[in-house]
Parts: C-alpha cells; structure tokens; sequence
C-alpha cells in the first residue's frame, strides 16, 4: 500500500514524495512521511479526498495504514 501512495503521489503531483540531499536525510523523511502539501502541476491544491488518501496511503506505521 506503501508504494501505491508513493506512485499516486507521483501521478498526481509529478515529483516524487520524498526528496533529500543524503541518503540519510531521505531515510529520516520516509521514516516520518515528510512530504510536501500534494498540488498539481498548475500549483492547486488536490482534493480533500485525494490529499486524505494519500496521507493514509503513506501512513509510516503499517498497522494504521489502509
């Protein structure tokens, strides 16, 4: 489920959701699901719905996500 919401993050946004300098940053932004605010590529805002499902997509604890 993980790499779906890393995949609709892409389709939607157009970049991917987790972006660092180093390798261990990147890890530390995973581990916390820190990604930007999902807009498209017109700089909206995607829905609430869609914003909503990505969040529990990327949920970092598997037993709380969907």
């Amino acid at each position: 489920m993980w790499a779906c919401g890393v995949i609709m993050y892409y389709i939607l946004v157009g970049i991917l959701p987790f972006k660092s300098g180093d390798e261990k940053g990147l890890f530390r932004k995973i581990e916390k699901a820190e990604y930007p605010v999902p807009v498209n590529a017109e700089g909206k805002r995607l829905s609430v719905e869609a914003r909503d499902l990505i969040k529990q997509l990327l949920q970092p604890n598997p037993n709380l996500r969907i």
